[in-house]
C-alpha cells in the first residue's frame, strides 16, 4: 500500500470520530472547527507513523 492511501486513511477515521462528537455533543461552532482540525491532524499523522513502522522509510 501507498504512503497516500495510508494518510487518506487517516483522515477518513479522524473525521469519522469528528462526525460522532457532532452528533452526541452541543458545542459552539468554532469548537467543531478546532477539533475537526485537530482529528484530522493526529488522524493523518499517527497514519503516517503507522506506514513508516510497517513499510519503513
Amino acid at each position: 500500500m501507498k504512503q497516500a492511501t495510508f494518510r487518506i486513511l487517516g483522515g477518513a477515521i479522524g473525521a469519522a470520530v469528528y462526525w460522532l462528537i457532532y452528533a452526541v455533543t452541543d458545542l459552539p461552532v468554532y469548537d467543531y472547527w478546532i477539533t475537526f482540525i485537530l482529528l484530522m491532524i493526529v488522524g493523518i499523522y499517527s497514519a503516517e507513523k503507522a506506514y513508516l513502522r510497517y513499510y519503513g522509510k
